[in-house]
């Protein structure tokens, strides 16, 4: 079994593993391209079957897609362990058990965050592929190191030990195809895992969900908006006329008024002149 490219090779086929970039925190989220800062994310590597191929996940990082030391944040490190960011990573690095050949995830927990020097995110990751099962398991660097020694000295010991006891030679092979196996993973160079995360403001990440989505549609009942809006003219209409039609009845009262005061006037006056006439004569 050998990389070449970055592409592992062997009779076993090629292991399928990905990175991705899931919307909100756990595997059931979907992959996204695109999120804003501060949204709940999750960093995935997974192996779609796990048949054959086990892996485990190290050396874990982000940056701005440039050689900038200060524009790079880690992930996961050398060993397998997630680093905390406040605000950004949270710990620890979870890693499902699959059976029956399910797929196997290592993820971690983030929040949206970007860079000053660019608006893209670029996720990489390291991905050791194993077969069957890898005898370093996810954030176990220590435990694997005593493990190693403490199979080569016992296999040297059981090695030099003559017995003719059936239960300690098969324990010797167990250990010794152990040692052989641990071996060959150590050999195995990592498969490297590349993804792209674009940063955008809320409101351009609401705009998309909703272009990208055909089952959301806008409100078009008629029936149930049209009497509400024009329910709503009238009354902005109304308050906009009261004024108006409020000088306009009080300047007809006045009109009124004044013109009986007219009339009232004039026909005291003809009554005078009618009766100085007669009174003449």
């Amino acid at each position: 079994m050998e990389e070449q490219t970055g592409i592992v090779t062997g009779t076993g086929g090629i292991p399928s593993l990905q990175i991705q970039i899931l919307d909100g925190h756990g595997i059931i989220g979907g992959a996204v391209t695109h999120a804003s800062v501060g949204q709940p994310l999750t960093l995935n590597i997974v192996l779609e079957n796990t048949e054959i191929y086990d892996f485990y996940a190290h050396s874990c990082v982000a940056h701005d897609g440039s050689n900038n030391p200060d524009a790079l944040v880690q992930i996961i490190d050398a060993n397998g362990c997630g680093i905390g960011l406040p605000r950004a990573i949270e710990l620890p690095v979870y890693m499902t058990s699959p059976s029956n050949g399910n797929p196997k995830h290592v993820y971690i927990y983030m929040y949206g965050f970007q860079f000053t020097t660019s608006q893209f995110v670029y996720f990489e990751c390291q991905a050791r592929p194993c077969i069957r099962s890898c005898e370093r398991q996810q954030c176990e660097a220590d435990k694997t190191v005593i493990k190693e020694t403490t199979l080569a000295l016992s296999t040297t010991r059981r090695i030099t030990t003559t017995t003719s006891a059936t239960m300690t030679t098969v324990k010797t092979i167990k250990t010794v195809k152990s040692a052989i196996r641990f071996r060959r993973e150590t050999k195995v160079k990592a498969v490297k895992l590349l993804t792209v995360l674009e940063m955008r403001p809320p409101a351009r990440i609401f705009a998309d969900k909703y272009h990208s989505n055909p089952s959301t549609k806008l409100s078009t009942n008629l029936g149930s908006t049209c009497p509400q809006l024009f329910f709503l003219i009238i009354s902005f209409i109304a308050l906009g006329l009261m004024p108006t039609v409020t000088i306009i009845v009080c300047y007809g009262i006045i009109a009124h008024r004044r013109q009986q005061t007219l009339d009232i006037q004039r026909t005291a006056s003809f009554s005078g002149i009618h009766t100085e006439s007669t009174y003449s004569s």
